[in-house]
């Protein structure tokens, strides 16, 4: 991984943290905000997409307009995010000044479909596709590891519908 280079950066008034890493072969077009973060190789980042400080992603992702990651969210490789995506590691306000917050993780080659929304402190297996305007909460952790894995869901209680193929 190396910092990010012009020759990558596709379109204009994007806001690039300066300590950002950015993978060699990522494309980023215009009108995204970058954090600190972690993004891997051969990325595509389409525009108006938002990643927070302390994102990891992981290798091959793509991210659709209006995607948008707070800060904490660790995705695996292969990871196709729709657009109007939300993930979100803030739990809830405290009475201080600074949310509650625990990570979200999204394992490798999954599909997350236009309008899901991910909130803090879930964890979705390899494989899995969650259906167009699915709210995935932290109840998810009902199911073991094996389970998560190739998971199809839908629905705001994300009810299982199937299994990928492998």
């Amino acid at each position: 991984m190396r910092r990010v280079h012009r020759t990558q950066v596709k379109g204009k008034w994007n806001d690039i943290h300066p300590e950002a890493e950015i993978g060699e072969g990522t494309d980023i077009w215009s009108w995204n905000y970058i954090g600190k973060c972690r993004i891997g190789k051969r990325c595509h980042i389409t525009n108006w997409v938002h990643i927070g400080d302390g994102c990891v992603i992981g290798d091959d992702c793509n991210f659709q307009p209006h995607s948008y990651l707070t800060s904490n969210v660790v995705i695996g490789d292969r990871v196709f995010v729709a657009g109007g995506v939300q993930l979100t590691d803030i739990k809830y306000l405290s009475s201080e000044k600074h949310p509650m917050r625990e990570p979200v993780k999204i394992g490798s080659d999954v599909v997350l479909a236009n309008g899901v929304r991910v909130l803090a402190g879930v964890t979705i297996g390899d494989g899995a596709v969650v259906a167009m305007g699915s709210v995935v909460l932290d109840v998810w952790r009902q199911f073991e590891p094996s389970d998560v894995e190739m998971l199809r869901v839908r629905g705001v209680k994300y009810v299982p519908i199937g299994r990928n193929q492998p």
